[in-house]
């Protein structure tokens, strides 16, 4: 068997296989009688093709063993023979039995999963859905304030500055007493916050992918930012306003009862705090701590190790002191709180969190890129009046004024 015997193989499947072709043609044209007959040949010219087939491969076989050397037996033809021969399958029984064999590595880490050949891997990879991140704070705070709109750059309001309140009751024929009121007028400037990402216009292919992206990314990051400025803002342009900010939400000042509980704690401080604002006639709707904190708070015990917990606090699903609900965040800082009536603060937006896509920014058009831009315009306004509504401070300072 040589080269020449197997180039005379393939001509004669090439015959054939023109045979086959010239009959089929003919089958379109040919009477009924006519086609039986040519199918028959068709069929024979089948079976003549899969013999000479059968004998091509063979030569090919011995042609690569003759190169080569001996062809050694596949994987699971050499486990087979293994395992039908008796007198091995009896020694691999006996104890300590054993026997051994070959395995011809068809595939292995270099061709398939090993690193930068995923692209061409034998076996496809597995593209898991969503994007492994970090978890970011949830903002929270802004669903426990008010919102309002403004079709204006600059929010204005009155406030009553001043009074004498003289109203007592009068003698026949004296003078009522006079009262006095003074209003002011205030005013907030309306300020901008915003972020923006570069993408490829590619990107926008995938639309889906990129929309959700833009919620968690751009919505949820610049909302994050305007809790951060509701929270603790300084006022000063171009930052929002904020309740703890100096001069806004007040410190403890517990008065008579400073000086007077046993070894407080910081249930007795929330509780304490509570009554500094129902004291100013103001009703807390919401206290919020740090989880360390909350964690500390759930775990006091005696000596015995039994739990304590006051009868003005519950630890149900939602923590509350006195029927107010304790909010757990890492927006306040481990060891301080703020406790208040959240709904004398209100969020003002000219313009509500808003995406734009840009493709004339710098040199996107030249690098095929968008500019994506997601930005806000709003105010937060607190009345100077309800500055009195908040109580914000350290637990350490709660305590050492409540201490006897």
């Amino acid at each position: 068997m040589d080269e020449k015997e197997l180039k005379a193989l393939q001509t004669s499947i090439e015959t054939e296989q023109k045979k086959q072709t010239d009959a089929i043609e003919a089958i379109k044209k040919a009477s009924i009688d006519q086609k039986a007959e040519l199918e028959g040949k068709i069929a024979e010219s089948e079976a003549k093709i899969k013999s000479l087939s059968e004998q091509a491969d063979a030569i090919q076989l011995e042609m690569k063993d003759s190169k080569f050397g001996k062809k050694e037996e596949d994987s699971f033809a050499e486990l087979k023979k293994l395992f039908t021969d008796k007198s091995k399958v009896e020694a691999l029984k006996a104890k300590g039995g054993s026997m051994q064999f070959e395995i011809k590595a068809i595939m292995d880490t270099a061709t398939n999963l090993s690193g930068s050949a995923l692209a061409t891997a034998v076996v496809l990879p597995m593209r898991e859905p969503g994007i492994g991140k970090a978890p970011d704070r949830q903002p929270m705070l802004l669903d426990l304030i008010n919102r309002g709109n403004t079709g204006s750059d600059t929010i204005t309001w009155i406030e009553r500055s001043a009074r004498t309140a003289a109203a007592a009751a009068v003698a026949e024929g004296a003078s009522y007493a006079q009262s006095d009121l003074t209003y002011i007028q205030k005013s907030l400037p309306v300020e901008r916050l915003g972020h923006y990402f570069k993408v490829q216009n590619r990107s926008l292919d995938d639309w889906e992918m990129l929309l959700s992206e833009i919620q968690l990314e751009g919505f949820t990051g610049l909302e994050r930012v305007i809790e951060e400025g509701v929270y603790s803002g300084t006022g000063t342009t171009p930052v929002i306003q904020g309740i703890t900010d100096t001069g806004f939400a007040q410190a403890v000042s517990f008065g008579t009862l400073a000086g007077t509980i046993i070894t407080p704690n910081q249930f007795d401080v929330l509780r304490a705090a509570y009554a500094q604002l129902v004291a100013l006639h103001f009703q807390p709707s919401a206290i919020l701590i740090n989880p360390i904190d909350g964690a500390a708070m759930d775990m006091p015990k005696n000596v015995d190790g039994l739990y304590l917990l006051p009868n003005y606090a519950n630890l149900g699903v939602q923590k509350n002191i006195c029927g107010v609900p304790v909010y757990e965040t890492t927006l306040v800082t481990a060891g301080s709180f703020l406790i208040g009536d959240f709904t004398k603060d209100t969020l003002f937006f000219r313009k509500g969190i808003t995406v734009q896509i840009f493709d004339q920014n710098e040199n996107d058009a030249l690098y095929d890129r968008k500019t994506i831009v997601v930005s806000a315009r709003c105010a937060n306004r607190i009345k100077a009046p309800d500055c009195y509504a908040f109580v914000a401070d350290t637990f350490a300072n709660g305590i050492t004024s409540l201490t006897v």
